[in-house]
């Protein structure tokens, strides 16, 4: 099967085909950094509240020959994953809510990820590189921003994500981390 240039036997992968596709129009993403030669799939995305979409995780290297590096059995927001400029950072919002939205550092070179939290009840905010200062910064969509009484978003807006700052685990334990975080 092939999703934008990438062939792969994507119904391989867990969850699938864990609801019928045609029913619940399932559709799946792909979003690929050209440069490193790695892409983020998110599949099997469905609206699991109103208008919200989500799905399951996998990242895959070598466009050419593709190879499976990371699966997932726990939701992912189906927007705004993101690679930093230089191809080693990839961020994705999981989409497990505890006091907060976890946006989820995965660092492809190191086969590691590390997390953290947006503490607000919004999940309408985005993510933008600042490379000089090898960080991230949250910001609000302003759209939103004008329509919420809950001021957390407007708080959150601005935050940066200091890539030196966090802490690492091993991909292996990306699914121990999101149990974790319910």
């Amino acid at each position: 099967m092939n999703i934008d240039g990438w062939e792969y036997p994507y119904e391989t992968l867990q969850r699938w085909n864990w609801i019928n596709r045609d029913d619940y129009h399932a559709y799946d993403l792909l979003f690929e950094n050209e440069q490193s030669s790695v892409a983020i799939l998110i599949y099997s995305v469905i609206e699991t509240r109103m208008s919200s979409y989500e799905g399951f995780l996998a990242i895959l290297r070598d466009k050419d020959n593709p190879q499976l590096i990371l699966q997932t059995k726990c939701f992912f927001k189906d927007k705004d994953v993101i690679f930093s400029s230089d191809g080693r950072f990839a961020l994705a919002t999981a989409s497990v809510w505890n006091q907060g939205w976890p946006i989820i550092i995965f660092d492809l070179v190191n086969q590691r990820f590390s997390s953290f939290v947006a503490r607000t009840n919004d999940s309408s905010f985005y993510l933008k590189e600042n490379r000089k200062n090898e960080e991230f910064i949250i910001l609000a969509r302003e759209e939103q921003q004008a329509k919420r009484t809950d001021d957390s978003l407007k708080k959150l807006d601005g935050t940066k994500i200091r890539i030196n700052e966090l802490k690492w685990r091993p991909f292996g334990e990306v699914e121990a981390f999101c149990q974790e975080f319910q």
